[in-house]
């Protein structure tokens, strides 16, 4: 996280200190554009570079599982009603 790794370095402030916002936009980030050449997961980062359409099914059924743990009362209720 290039975000947390610049603010702390410029100041002394732990990444408790940033403000969510940017933080939660790096995050975003990462999500909607994986780079294979700054990952988070080694391993998954070769996925991408090597077999994209196996990468696309991973990430795709971990997400159907891992949405299963999100409380529906978290959702807005617009995504409610088609879960």
């Amino acid at each position: 996280m290039t975000l947390l790794h610049a603010h702390t370095s410029e100041r002394a402030e732990s990444p408790a200190d940033v403000p969510p916002s940017p933080v939660l936009i790096t995050i975003q980030d990462k999500v909607n554009n994986p780079s294979p050449d700054d990952p988070f997961e080694p391993d998954i980062a070769v996925l991408l570079k090597n077999d994209k359409a196996k990468f696309l099914a991973t990430a795709k059924e971990w997400t159907k599982k891992c949405v299963i743990l999100i409380p529906p009362a978290l959702f807005p209720p617009h995504v409610r009603k088609n879960r």
